[in-house]
């Protein structure tokens, strides 16, 4: 490394003067580098000393030459993060590459690319490829797309194939390929509103609005102050693709009005959606909630308020 100073000697018994290559010795040392040494032209010092004549006539003389070893660092780098686990489908969404300089040299004249195999995933207002000037040893830049995938893509986890070409000391191009899955899907929702209301029955119309399927979906209205349900609580509806929609149907009492003398004795809830009209006594709100799993497996729920009249 640089201002720091190694000796290394070795002994010749004898030279003679030189008068051809036959004349001359021929001294071999091993260098190693520093592994954290910079890339970078180092001063050796060459220190010689020799003995001539004998006894009282002998002599010694020193001479020193410095030659000059140009050290070459390693080339490399990597992808270290990319800012997207998933996207949803037909939907414009930023997606992010953090390239680092892992290496000891300079990395000059990079390209970086990628591609979805199955063609699901592509960038929009650029293509693919990037450039990157320059970028010093331990240096990270970022590089951004955006990116949508296809409406009609399954759900599921799709591979970009990721390409990094650079040029080396000798500027030589070297490739380095790597992969990444992201997952297609994004979120499913639902539109839940009233269909009907008959004498204290709810039916609720649950539509599956997101972008993926939505499994094993569940229909409930839980345990609350206000209202009560008479007979099952819940019901399994099963699977809804996306764009499909389902009804399903609740016997639902108001607790606080089963206790007062008006017109509805039996305390039966008469559902609206939105504001109620002045003439009728706005009801609590009444909780639906939703389960379902999800394409990537998760077990989700969801909850709507509405207000009853």
């Amino acid at each position: 490394m640089r201002n720091q100073r190694y000796f290394h000697t070795k002994e010749v018994a004898y030279l003679n003067a030189r008068q051809d290559d036959d004349s001359a010795g021929i001294l071999k040392f091993k260098l190693m580098t520093d592994s954290n040494a910079s890339e970078g032209t180092y001063e050796i010092d060459i220190t010689t000393t020799a003995k001539s004549g004998d006894g009282s006539s002998s002599s010694t003389s020193t001479t020193t030459k410095t030659v000059y070893l140009e050290v070459r660092g390693k080339e490399y780098a990597q992808i270290v993060t990319i800012n997207k686990a998933n996207i949803d489908v037909a939907k414009e969404e930023p997606l992010e590459f953090i390239v680092t300089n892992t290496g000891n040299s300079p990395l000059k004249n990079m390209v970086i690319s990628w591609k979805d195999p199955e063609g699901v995933i592509l960038p929009v207002y650029s293509d693919n490829t990037k450039y990157i000037k320059y970028l010093e040893p331990g240096d990270s830049i970022t590089i951004y797309y955006s990116v949508m995938a296809d409406v009609n893509a399954d759900p599921g986890l799709y591979t970009l194939d990721i390409n990094l070409t650079f040029e080396d000391y000798e500027s030589n191009a070297k490739n380095i390929r790597t992969t990444a899955g992201i997952f297609v899907g994004g979120e499913t929702d639902f539109d839940v509103s009233f269909s009907e209301s008959d004498a204290g029955e709810i039916s609720l119309s649950v539509a599956n609005v997101g972008n993926n399927i939505a499994y094993s979906v569940k229909v409930s209205i839980p345990e609350q102050d206000e209202y009560r349900v008479s007979g099952s609580s819940s019901t399994i509806v099963g699977n809804l693709e996306k764009g499909d929609y389902t009804i399903a149907t609740f016997d639902v009492m108001s607790k606080g009005a089963a206790n007062r003398d008006t017109e509805n004795p039996e305390g039966r809830a008469t559902a609206a959606l939105g504001n109620g009209s002045s003439a009728f006594r706005a009801e609590p709100s009444l909780k639906v909630r939703i389960e379902y799993t999800d394409a990537r497996g998760e077990e989700l729920r969801s909850t709507r308020m509405f207000q009853l009249r």
